[in-house]
């Protein structure tokens, strides 16, 4: 894969939360440092897609856990 994408934990409190949501998903996440995770997504398919679908987990993570503070901060290459 030639792209990676990253998410912003606000609350280093939160980001275990972050990293045991996605271990439900289908993309693998991995902490990076206090204040980021890295997740691979599952297949090969395209970085536009990928974003999509974690802006989707984003949201019911949100829901499920209100406050936690998560944003996609990695950028589509060109």
């Amino acid at each position: 894969m030639d792209y990676e994408l990253q998410l912003r934990i606000e609350r280093v409190s939160n980001v275990e939360r972050v990293v045991d949501f996605f271990a439900g998903s289908a993309y693998e996440p991995a902490r990076l440092d206090d204040h980021t995770v890295e997740l691979r997504p599952p297949d090969e398919i395209s970085e536009r897609l990928a974003r999509r679908e974690v802006e989707i987990y984003l949201r019911v993570l949100e829901r499920m856990h209100p406050g936690v503070g998560a944003s996609l901060v990695s950028e589509i290459e060109s």
